[in-house]
C-alpha cells in the first residue's frame, strides 16, 4: 500500500519534511516559496483572535517566510502577539505614500446597496493596500504570498514549488466561478504583472456598478494580456495541488454566521452559480500528517492535494498539535456536523455590540473570536 510519504516522494520529491530543489528559482539558496513574504491585511481597530490564530498556523507551515500584517496603527498598538517572524505595516503610513485616494474610494462605497456594506468595502480596499505595500517593497522582494485572514495552508509552503513556476513574472489567483476570482490565496511572482492588474482594477472599479474584489479578480483572469494565471480549484486540474476559492471551507465547516440575520452558520451543500465547483457527494481521503504537522485532504482516487482551506466560519483552531488533530477530525467527519448550526458567540457579539452602541453610537463591532 502506498503511504503518504512514498506518494509525496514520487510526486514532489518530498522525504519527510525536506524537499529537493527543483531548480526553477530565480535566486540561489532557499526555495523562492520559502523566502517570499506572506502578507495579510486586516482593516479595523481591533485584531480578532481568529486572525492571530491564522498567523500562528501559517507560521508553523512556513517557518522561514517573513510574515507581514497590514493593519491600522491603533490595532497594531494593541497587538500583543509574540511571533518572531511577523512585522507590522500600518495603513496610515501606506496611505501617505499611495497614489490611490482612499477617502474617495470609501466615499463611493457608501452608496452601495449591499447588505454587508463595510465587509465589501474592506475586501476591495485590501487589494489596493497590498498594492501600496508592494510598491514600497518591490525592490526588496521578488513577490509575495497573500492569504485572507481566514484562509490557512494545510501543507508546508514549499509544496507550492511543484505547482508554481516562480521563475516567471505572474500573479496566480483561484477562480470561484466563470465571472469571479477569490483572494483567499494570491501568489505574486514579479512586479510587472501585478502592476498591470492593479492598473486595470483602478480603471474597472466602479461603486455605482457594485464592483467587488471578486469581480475584479475574475476580470483579471479573463484578460490574457495582463498575465494572471489560475490556481486549480479541483482535483481534476493538471497540478497535483488544488486550492480553495471559498468553496471547500464552507462545504466542510459552514459559512460565517455573521452574514446570517439569525446568527446561523450554514454549510454550502450546493453552489448557486452553475460554474462554481460542485463538490457535494465527493468522497475525500482526509488524513493527519503528524510528521509535517499538517492536514492532507485528497479526493479519493485522485493524485491531488488541497493546499489551503478557507475557514469562512472563522473557527480556526489554535496552532497546537492537539488542536490541529481535532480540526482534522472535524474535516474528516464533516457530514456529522449539522448543515444549519446556531452560533452562540455571534449571537452574543450582536447583543454586546447593541448594548455598547446604546452608550456610544460610534462603538465598533464587538468580536469574541
Amino acid at each position: 500500500m502506498e503511504t503518504w510519504f512514498s506518494y509525496c516522494s514520487n510526486v514532489t520529491g518530498l522525504k519527510g519534511p525536506e524537499v529537493s530543489n527543483p531548480g526553477n528559482s530565480r535566486v540561489s539558496g532557499p526555495k523562492v516559496s520559502e523566502t517570499l513574504p506572506i502578507v495579510l491585511v486586516y482593516i479595523g481597530q481591533r485584531i480578532p483572535s481568529y486572525v492571530l490564530r491564522s498567523i500562528r498556523w501559517i507560521h508553523s507551515l512556513a517557518p522561514t517566510n517573513p510574515i507581514i500584517l497590514i493593519c491600522n496603527k491603533e490595532a497594531g498598538l494593541r497587538l500583543n502577539l509574540k511571533l518572531e517572524s511577523m512585522a507590522l505595516a500600518f495603513l496610515e503610513d501606506l496611505a501617505n505614500e499611495s497614489t490611490i485616494d482612499y477617502s474617495g474610494l470609501r466615499g463611493g462605497l457608501r452608496d452601495w446597496q449591499f447588505q454587508d456594506k463595510k465587509f465589501w468595502q474592506f475586501t476591495v480596499e485590501r487589494i489596493f493596500w497590498l498594492s501600496a505595500w508592494y510598491e514600497r517593497h518591490k525592490e526588496q522582494y521578488l513577490g509575495f504570498i497573500h492569504f485572507e485572514a481566514d484562509s490557512i495552508p494545510l501543507l508546508p509552503i514549499n509544496f507550492l514549488e511543484k505547482s508554481i513556476d516562480f521563475s516567471t513574472d505572474s500573479v496566480w489567483i483561484p477562480r470561484q466561478n466563470s465571472k469571479e476570482g477569490c483572494a483567499s490565496l494570491i501568489i505574486v511572482s514579479g512586479y510587472q504583472t501585478w502592476s498591470k492588474m492593479i492598473k486595470m482594477f483602478e480603471v474597472e472599479f466602479s461603486p455605482s456598478l457594485h464592483t467587488t474584489d471578486m469581480l475584479l479578480l475574475g476580470r483579471a483572469l479573463s484578460e490574457p494580456e495582463i498575465g494572471t494565471r489560475e490556481l486549480g480549484r479541483s482535483s481534476n486540474s493538471s497540478s497535483f495541488l488544488f486550492f480553495d476559492p471559498v468553496t471547500y471551507g464552507p462545504y466542510f465547516l459552514g459559512f460565517d454566521a455573521r452574514h446570517d440575520r439569525l446568527a446561523f452558520s450554514r454549510k454550502c451543500i450546493k453552489a448557486n452559480d452553475p460554474s462554481s465547483e460542485q463538490i457535494d457527494g465527493l468522497r475525500w481521503d482526509i488524513s493527519f500528517d503528524v510528521r509535517n504537522k499538517s492536514i492532507v485532504v485528497k479526493q479519493a482516487g485522485k493524485k491531488s492535494l488541497l493546499f489551503n482551506i478557507h475557514v469562512h466560519n472563522k473557527m480556526i483552531p489554535r496552532h497546537t498539535l492537539l488542536a490541529r488533530f481535532f480540526f482534522y477530525r472535524r474535516l474528516k467527519y464533516h457530514k456529522q456536523i449539522p448543515n444549519l448550526r446556531f452560533d452562540k458567540l455571534v449571537a452574543l457579539e450582536r447583543i454586546w455590540t447593541r448594548i455598547a452602541r446604546i452608550a456610544d453610537r460610534r462603538a465598533e463591532d464587538k468580536k469574541l473570536r
